[in-house]
């Protein structure tokens, strides 16, 4: 399957088709950067069917690099900073010798790694099982209409990121939600539309 990906880079935006296959007995991970214009749904459907014409025609040309110190390389500048910018790809492309792009794709392949700085207030909302009965999706989606996120997503100013995780083992005091790691349990609509109202006034 082939899906698309936008990647957010500092104020810029990137856009990477993303495929998995296995070549010779080996999950191989292919990517190929698009723009910085999200395609069309026409032009998209053209793109993933010539992107994946092109891997099954000549796969080892796709295959990203296997450099030993990609992973390593870019696991330690998020340790160090939180995140991987822009010029972080760029440093890291000279001293590695792999084109910043091929960079860029390994990273938003693996979800460890951010590509902008940390928000100001990171918000995790639980959908456990204990969480998801007691109405945690219902919370989603209020979290995702005040804040204009998703999942994944950093407001543009960084005082927000939206994360859902599976399960914080507070299945007692669900449905339970984490801002910067301070719980917050049962949670109901109106506590949840308070300590919204709440952050962004404190900014």
């Amino acid at each position: 399957m082939v899906f698309l990906r936008r990647v957010s880079l500092g104020k810029r935006e990137y856009y990477y088709l993303f495929h998995t296959e296995k070549i010779n007995g080996i999950l191989e991970k292919f990517n190929l950067f698009v723009g910085e214009v999200e395609p069309t749904p026409k032009k998209l459907e053209s793109l993933k069917a010539n992107f994946l014409k092109s891997i099954q025609k000549n796969p080892q040309k796709l295959i990203p690099p296997k450099h030993p110190n990609v992973l390593a390389t870019l696991q330690e500048i998020q340790e160090r900073q939180g995140y991987i910018g822009e010029l972080d790809f760029v440093k890291a492309s000279k001293e590695l010798g792999i084109p910043a792009i091929d960079l860029v794709g390994v990273a938003t392949f693996y979800s460890q790694f951010k590509l902008a700085p940390p928000a100001k207030y990171k918000i995790k909302i639980c959908d456990g099982t204990a969480c998801h009965v007691q109405g945690s999706l219902s919370l989603l989606d209020i979290l995702e209409k005040e804040l204009g996120l998703k999942p994944g997503e950093t407001t543009a100013d960084g005082l927000f990121s939206l994360e859902v995780v599976r399960c914080l083992g507070i299945c007692a005091s669900a449905p339970v939600m984490l801002i910067n790691e301070q719980l917050h349990s049962k949670l109901t609509i109106a506590k949840l539309n308070e300590l919204v109202s709440e952050l962004k006034t404190r900014k």
